[in-house]
């Protein structure tokens, strides 16, 4: 009998792909989307997190389910304070309850890497209501794991690329490929995954029989400074470089405006500087590699088109 895995989310760029990897895998998977969202496949059920924040789970959601994929949730910046805390963190907190109650076995939470910038230990800046909401969601699961609840697996992603991507990288692949991205100075490194390493890490670990507990942040193990972006998504729009340079000492001036200004339209040009993590470099984790789960592909081959597991 294959195992039942909810995935909340879905619709989205990671949860598509989440679901169709499941099911290769032999998995039979109940999908949750947000209402309103067209419900094509079979066994889709709509999932309004604001109500899951303020009244609790529908037990029948849960039955029979083995493990439970979270990742529904909200990541824009114009979401408020009190938006973010609702359906990133109580949401998440009372589905993992419902789900404690319901017998699930295991909780995999993505969260986000930017839950980190709020450790103590972190060298970044102290993160924002984002990164706050999802901490605090991440702290309360692994609580709830201690009392022997729910087992509970965390992953947090770096920024997740591949085909459908959307938001701030795929505003600077449209400028690679209408000529109007500039090359750009060295600044910053981005940490980056491929949306199949992704996926893939997150069907190994929800498989794993007695893994809990654990927080892992991951990345395909490379440094992206924006130089290597611009240069690599100049590469995929077949040219050479950009048509003018953005020199440092400028980007340094508009980055110090913009993070004075805060949110605003101009926001999109500097996409692949992730707030709050500068220069982050994240290391490859031996209890992944020690599961058999290896990064096969980088942001370079990807937006060049080579074939992924060419690493």
């Amino acid at each position: 009998m294959s195992r039942v895995a909810l995935v909340t989310g879905a619709s989205g760029f990671v949860g598509s792909a989440l679901c169709v990897a499941l099911e290769t895998a032999g998995w039979t998977v109940r999908r949750t989307v947000r209402p309103g969202v067209a419900r094509d496949a079979e066994g889709t059920i709509p999932l309004d997190l604001a109500a899951l924040s303020a009244s609790g789970c529908d037990a029948a959601l849960l039955a029979g389910v083995d493990v439970v994929f979270h990742l529904a949730g909200v990541a824009h910046r114009g979401a408020s304070a009190g938006e973010l805390q609702r359906l990133n963190r109580d949401a998440t907190i009372a589905l993992a309850t419902a789900s404690a109650a319901a017998g699930v076995a295991h909780f995999v939470f993505v969260s986000s890497l930017y839950a980190g910038a709020i450790d103590p230990a972190s060298p970044v800046r102290p993160g924002d209501a984002y990164a706050r909401a999802k901490r605090e969601a991440e702290q309360a699961l692994l609580g709830a794991e201690r009392e022997r609840l729910l087992r509970v697996t965390v992953v947090r992603p770096a920024l997740v690329y591949g085909d459908g991507v959307k938001g701030r990288l795929a505003t600077l692949r449209r400028l690679a490929r209408r000529g109007l991205l500039p090359d750009l100075p060295v600044r910053g490194n981005t940490p980056m995954l491929a949306l199949a390493d992704l996926v893939a890490a997150l069907v190994l670990l929800g498989a794993h029989p007695t893994l809990s507990g654990n927080i892992f942040a991951l990345s395909d193990g490379e440094r992206y400074p924006l130089a290597r972006i611009a240069r690599a998504l100049h590469r995929g729009a077949g040219r050479s470089g950009g048509a003018w340079r953005v020199p440092g000492v400028l980007l340094d001036a508009a980055l110090g405006v913009l993070r004075a200004l805060g949110n605003g339209p101009v926001g999109a040009l500097v996409p692949a500087l992730p707030r709050g993590l500068d220069d982050w470099s994240i290391a490859e984790d031996p209890r992944l590699a020690a599961l058999g789960w290896v990064p096969r592909q980088d942001f370079d081959s990807w937006c060049t088109g080579t074939v992924a597991g060419a690493r």
